[in-house]
């Protein structure tokens, strides 16, 4: 009859042959170009002046909207950011998701 100690072995030593075929059989990443990192292979190059403030833009909106949260606990605010599109008129309803 084995051991408890034999048992323990036989059982480490599946565990690491396991563990390196997995490892052997595991894919290989394909090699990147020369001076291009994953970001740059994903992506495309973005035009010039892409982050730049342009003038003569309308710009949209952004307001603090307080309301009651009695889940959280009794008479608790929270508050949201609403963004409004620019030249969207106040009388419209406008979809949020939250």
């Amino acid at each position: 009859m084995m051991s408890k100690r034999c048992v323990g072995w036989l059982l480490g030593l599946s565990v690491v042959t396991a563990a390196v075929a997995l490892q052997a059989a595991a894919p290989v990443a394909p090699a990147s170009q020369p001076g291009t990192t994953p970001a740059t292979q994903s992506f495309p190059v973005p035009p010039a002046g892409f982050d730049q403030a342009r003038q003569n833009v309308e710009k949209g909106k952004v307001e603090r909207v307080e309301y009651e949260a009695p889940a959280v606990g009794a008479g608790v605010k929270r508050f949201m950011q609403i963004y409004t599109p620019a030249g969207t008129p106040r009388t419209r309803s406008i979809r949020c998701f939250i």
